[in-house]
């Protein structure tokens, strides 16, 4: 007759109250987890990590590639920016921030996975696209500066 089955007791999350929790976000439901879901976390802090690498090295090319035009073409020379060492420093260290907030991202997640109650989030997706979305401007800025 539409209760919880005989010699199970009803949990909380299936009230009425509970699932419009669970529907505001408020509260989440434990959910089994498995060894796939720790090795998916593995692999996407890893996918991080490749992407703070990447940036890491983008950031040491844009600094060197601006010390070879210089030592080739002479100090003073037309070709050389005063941005590009302090660019490609901020894309270092952007990219080591990266590295930092995968493994903060990783561990929170891994927890949360151990609980039992995994609940998504978009706040590191906010915060690396708008570093992202910096670094493509500063870029710009520096290609137009340099044409």
């Amino acid at each position: 007759m539409g209760g919880a089955p005989i010699g199970r007791a009803r949990t909380f999350s299936e009230g009425v109250l509970g699932s419009a929790l669970i529907l505001l976000g408020v509260m989440t439901v434990p959910v089994p987890t498995s060894a796939t879901d720790y090795l998916a976390n593995e692999r996407t802090f890893l996918a991080w990590v490749r992407t703070g690498i990447t940036v890491i090295a983008l950031g040491f090319v844009v600094a060197r590639f601006n010390l070879l035009i210089r030592e080739l073409s002479g100090s003073g020379s037309a070709l050389e920016s005063p941005y590009a060492s302090t660019l490609g420093i901020l894309l270092v260290l952007t990219g080591a921030a990266l590295v930092l907030l995968a493994q903060g991202r990783y561990i929170h997640v891994r927890a949360s996975l151990e609980r039992g109650e995994y609940k998504a989030s978009d706040g590191l997706m906010w915060v690396v696209t708008g570093a992202m979305v910096a670094v493509g401007v500063a870029l710009a800025v520096y290609l137009a500066a340099t044409a």
